[in-house]
């Protein structure tokens, strides 16, 4: 659901709500959550949480299932990529670094599945080029 969210604030018409996030093209992630109060409903409330009521899920689950979105989110926004952990934040500093063209996801499934991580993976090819040029 955040997916869908996310790429909907990146249409025009919502795009001028989105913009507040995107004013800040390498971010940290202590400013992850820095949004319209629009969005932050939209796109942060209502697909962290709403499975979780239709589900009738457990106040340990929710707790738990917080921690982890708060971890991932903070995760996306802070510039370093660990090996272990499969989220890549190198797709999400492109993702604010080119507001259009794709990345609107946390994990990159359906980035995948819908084709809008192309651009993204163009430039990730074309920087590993570029990096075993300089060691031939």
């Amino acid at each position: 659901l955040f997916y869908h969210s996310h790429r909907m604030l990146h249409s025009n018409f919502w795009f001028g709500i989105h913009k507040i996030h995107h004013e800040f093209h390498a971010p940290i992630g202590l400013l992850a959550a820095y949004c319209h109060p629009v969005e932050m409903v939209l796109s942060n409330i209502i697909p962290l949480f709403i499975y979780m009521f239709l589900a009738s899920a457990h106040a340990y689950t929710m707790a738990v299932w917080v921690c982890f979105a708060l971890l991932s989110t903070q995760h996306s926004h802070n510039g370093y990529h660990f090996p272990f952990w499969n989220m890549k934040a190198s797709l999400h500093d492109y993702h604010h670094e080119n507001t259009v063209g794709g990345n609107f996801g946390t994990l990159g499934l359906c980035d995948w599945l819908y084709g809008t991580d192309v651009k993204w993976r163009a430039r990730l090819a074309s920087d590993q080029a570029g990096a075993k040029g300089l060691k031939a």
